[in-house]
């Protein structure tokens, strides 16, 4: 059975020979069969963002543990002096920003998020070594103060590792 062309469907409803459901229903059929043979689609996986900047105070959001799907969280300009021990539980996250925040001491379960490539711990109240950072596998981008790593502990990182880029944040909103 061959299908009709459009002219001929449309010569059939403008004589009324054709009723406008059936020549819809051919319309479909033949929409339906091009379809087959597009290029599927692919599916977008959701970028799970969650911003606290300037929202928490000095008191970490719990709920944030629940969301091991994050891929980026935003704590900064706040007033936060320490992380959860149960920041591990978010294995997906890729960027975490606790700048300009109270922390006197490099967090050190920022070492425990295995996906974690931008840090950004500027304009906080701590000096770090190279130690803090190096063990941190799949970073990438470290955002920090020019006064939070002493050049030689830079350099010490960077030949350390080689894919690490160290940004020093010209913004010092803490002082």
């Amino acid at each position: 059975m061959r299908l009709p062309s459009f002219s001929k469907l449309e010569r059939g409803i403008q004589h009324g020979s054709l009723g406008i459901g059936v020549a819809l229903l051919i319309i479909f059929g033949i929409v339906w069969l091009y379809s087959l043979f597009l290029p599927k689609s692919t599916t977008i996986t959701e970028q799970v963002v969650l911003n606290y900047s300037g929202k928490v105070g000095d008191t970490f959001p719990l709920e944030v543990l629940e969301r091991a799907d994050a891929k980026e969280l935003n704590l900064s300009n706040n007033a936060l002096s320490s992380l959860p021990d149960g920041i591990s539980k978010l294995n997906s996250l890729e960027v975490l920003d606790i700048s300009n925040n109270d922390f006197v001491a490099f967090p050190s379960q920022i070492k425990e998020l295995p996906a974690l490539q931008t840090l950004n711990i500027a304009n906080n109240e701590f000096i770090m070594s190279t130690q803090d950072v190096a063990d941190i596998k799949a970073l990438k981008i470290l955002i920090i103060s020019r006064d939070m790593m002493p050049l030689a502990e830079q350099t010490k990182l960077q030949s350390l590792r080689k894919d690490i880029e160290i940004i020093i944040s010209s913004d010092n909103l803490s002082q």
